[in-house]
């Protein structure tokens, strides 16, 4: 069920890259991306780009990465210029918000793996007819948030205010990041996401409704994991 949707990836960092990958090697074959942000050699270690090509758009390199693993996936790269002229409107102008409604609501699902607030709240605040998925994950990735449309800014700032514990006085500063990111290594982040992939995806099959959710180390198991539904 989830291979055969068109589907957008917004913010293609740690999280977005590797959950592009996992689509197409899972078969998913109409996918866009979309990220403004440059890729720097430096900042590869938690993210599924290469040291060998260089400075390069995180959107140019990852495209060929997904059409060199599978000859059937469709990938496009998505400008987000209507939602940055929506920004700047203040979320005033019907008119761009109408034809940002309208280029959205072409995907059947749209995942937001941004970090970025003001884009969280717009999606949702659209009332999109398609399936719009935030991920999100804490400082030293010890949970990930996992929240479906409608009120998902509720829900996720919720989780990060209130709920989870996400100390953010120690983050990490890298060379040619654009601002401070969280720390967690690659297989910290890959290992969090999997899970959630893996229940987004069983309950596309098994027709079930999406419910909020939260993936988090178990506290009665050491090394084990738990996802907790809301």
């Amino acid at each position: 069920e989830l291979i055969g949707k068109r589907i957008l990836v917004i913010g293609v960092g740690a999280i977005g890259s590797i959950l592009a990958k996992t689509l197409v090697k899972g078969g998913s074959k109409y996918l866009d991306i979309a990220d403004f942000d440059l890729k720097y050699p430096e900042n590869v270690c938690r993210s599924d780009y290469f040291f060998a090509t260089g400075v390069i758009h995180k959107t140019d390199e990852l495209q060929r990465t997904l059409i060199a693993i599978s000859p059937f996936v469709d990938v496009g790269l998505y400008e987000d210029t209507t939602i940055e002229k929506y920004k700047e409107s203040n979320l005033k102008d019907l008119t761009v918000k109408e034809q940002l409604i309208d280029e959205l609501n072409s995907y059947d699902i749209i995942f937001d793996c941004s970090a970025d607030n003001d884009l969280m709240y717009i999606l949702d605040c659209l009332d999109l007819k398609n399936i719009c998925i935030n991920i999100s994950i804490t400082n030293h990735a010890s949970e990930l948030v996992c929240a479906f449309n409608p009120n998902i800014f509720n829900f996720v700032n919720n989780q990060f205010t209130r709920i989870l514990n996400n100390k953010t006085d120690d983050l990490y500063n890298p060379t040619g990041c654009w601002e401070p990111t969280f720390r967690a290594s690659y297989n910290d982040i890959d290992i969090l996401l999997q899970l959630a992939i893996r229940k987004i995806n069983s309950n596309f099959n098994k027709l079930n409704k999406q419910n909020n959710f939260v993936v988090k180390e178990s506290q009665n198991e050491s090394n084990n994991f738990e996802v907790v539904d809301y």
